[in-house]
């Protein structure tokens, strides 16, 4: 709270100097007036894009922080950090800065999107396991371990009968799912 005066009233009225002037002799009461302090929450979208509007807290207010608006591809928010503690989207909150005016900063969380590749023979024998990768993340495809007789491996297509896309073990980015491609 920010201390704003003595007053010479119960509702902050009067001038102290005043009644000290033509009051009569003895004690007196006089009563402080505080302000409860504002802070103004920011929220840093850390990657993501869009845009939030500022929110204003009062010191002893509870108030919920704003749901997220920012988005971030291949991401999923996961909540807000703000100093070092996590906070959750719309979580009730109250006097974290005893300083007026104070700025606090709210940074979103995000985790990667995970993406499964699996692996499909197109016709040929064997098995292959799938794999994970997260978005964002550069990765080596595995090594073709399909075999099919009369064919050579020709690479990895996105379905049965489209183009080549990528050949065995060649590095991949945000885990897309590719079936073998062969040629005769």
């Amino acid at each position: 709270y920010a201390f704003l005066g003595w007053f010479a009233e119960e509702d902050f009225e009067g001038d102290v100097a005043e009644k000290i002037a033509i009051g009569s002799n003895g004690n007196k009461t006089f009563y402080a007036k505080w302000q409860a302090c504002e802070n103004k929450l920011v929220f840093d979208a850390n990657g993501g894009s869009g845009s939030m509007d500022n929110q204003t807290h009062t010191y002893d207010m509870p108030i919920n922080l704003s749901i997220n608006t920012y988005v971030r591809t291949g991401y999923i928010f996961t909540g807000w950090k703000y100093m070092d503690d996590p906070y959750t989207d719309g979580q009730l909150i109250s006097n974290l800065s005893t300083v007026h005016d104070d700025k606090l900063t709210f940074v979103a969380q995000w985790n990667p999107i995970t993406y499964t590749v699996h692996f499909n023979s197109n016709g040929g024998t064997g098995t292959m396991s799938e794999h994970q990768y997260n978005y964002g993340e550069v990765a080596t495809l595995t090594k073709n371990a399909f075999t099919r007789e009369g064919y050579d491996f020709y690479g990895w297509a996105k379905t049965a009968t489209g183009e080549r896309e990528y050949i065995d073990e060649e590095e991949i980015e945000n885990g897309l799912g590719y079936t073998v491609l062969t040629r005769t």
